[in-house]
């Protein structure tokens, strides 16, 4: 009778365990993991140093934690990001503050929600052989820029804040950044406009050449500068997911701050196409690291601004690059989407 009775809870047991298995297995194959939202971010050139956040976010699931799928894409020059975030061709774009200004001005609905570049890396750059020591020496020179980049925007302001007429210097528009390089070594130009973050870091690293630069900001001309800029129509419809975006790229900005030398392995492995090796991307690294902060925000969130910092971007540009008139600093940028990361 015992034995009986054993065997009948053995097997009550059994099937009650099977069951379980069978309706866990069920749930398993049926049910899927929370869907992630996708989102694009395109971006203001080719892989630079000060693109770092954003690739070690996505290399380290930053923003899959959050719920999103992000996929970056690279952009052809700030204007032409301001304009497709404007008209909602893309939501999320990474452009120069100063150029973000003048697309507002032309009535494009974009908001800048977080600054990564809070001094102006743009720079007059040259050949030591051929040097260009102050805004003066730009007279009679012959210089190269890329057609629509945040460069040609803001470099009217350095010739107006220096007394220089457009007439005293020859532009020549190049389509492409390596164009406009390749013109330069090649003696056609005595100089281009770049980003001294970046060129003359990775024309030393690849190519042993040298290059000096005399900086915008030397110049006079010290704007805010690469920013995450935002449609304001979807901030307004999808806050949350701005706020999800930036707190992912805040953590991954914090990241490249604590561990400079991985984040340069990282976005060595997502800049094959831009001909950056780590060496290059580790030096343009530490160049932009010194560049996410003024004065005035050292102590705040990573990527908060100053009302500040925007008043003086506002003056150089209403004085010097054509800006008629201007809206309170509110109107081109928020701090209410970030998180306290620094």
């Amino acid at each position: 009778m015992k034995s009986a009775l054993t065997r009948r809870i053995y097997f009550l047991l059994f099937g009650l365990s099977g069951i379980l298995a069978i309706t866990l297995l069920a749930f398993y194959i049926f049910s899927s993991p929370e869907k992630l939202t996708k989102v694009t971010l395109r971006l203001n050139w080719k892989i630079n140093g000060d693109h770092a956040p954003f690739y070690v976010a996505l290399d380290k699931g930053l923003f899959n934690e959050v719920g999103l799928d992000v996929e970056i894409l690279e952009g052809s020059g700030s204007a032409s990001t301001v304009k497709l975030i404007g008209t909602g061709s893309n939501y999320l774009g990474y452009a120069d503050a100063g150029t973000m200004i003048k697309g507002i001005a032309s009535g494009l609905p974009v908001k800048a929600v977080c600054t990564l570049v809070q001094m102006s890396p743009m720079a007059v750059i040259f050949l030591p052989t051929n040097p260009i020591r102050t805004p003066q020496d730009l007279k009679g020179k012959t210089i190269g820029l890329t057609s629509g980049d945040s460069l040609s925007q803001i470099f009217p302001a350095v010739l107006a804040a220096n007394s220089i007429s457009p007439r005293d210097v020859r532009i020549i528009s190049f389509s492409t950044p390596w164009a406009k390089e390749k013109a330069l070594l090649q003696g056609q130009i005595d100089a281009f406009l770049g980003y001294y973050l970046a060129q003359p870091v990775r024309l030393k690293i690849t190519r042993d050449i040298d290059l000096e630069w005399l900086s915008f900001a030397e110049a006079g001309v010290n704007t805010l500068s690469n920013s995450i800029i935002v449609n304001t129509r979807f901030l307004r419809e999808q806050p949350d997911l701005v706020r999800k975006f930036l707190l992912a790229t805040q953590k991954g900005a914090k990241a490249t701050l604590d561990n400079p030398r991985q984040a340069a392995q990282i976005l060595s492995k997502y800049s094959t196409g831009a001909g950056l090796n780590f060496a290059a991307c580790k030096m343009q690294i530490e160049v932009a690291l010194k560049l996410l902060h003024t004065d005035e925000t050292v102590n705040k969130p990573i990527g908060w601004t100053s009302s500040k910092n925007w008043e003086k971007t506002l003056e150089l540009l209403k004085n010097y690059a054509g800006l008629r008139r201007s809206e309170e600093p509110s109107k081109y940028y928020t701090n209410d989407y970030l998180s306290n990361i620094r």
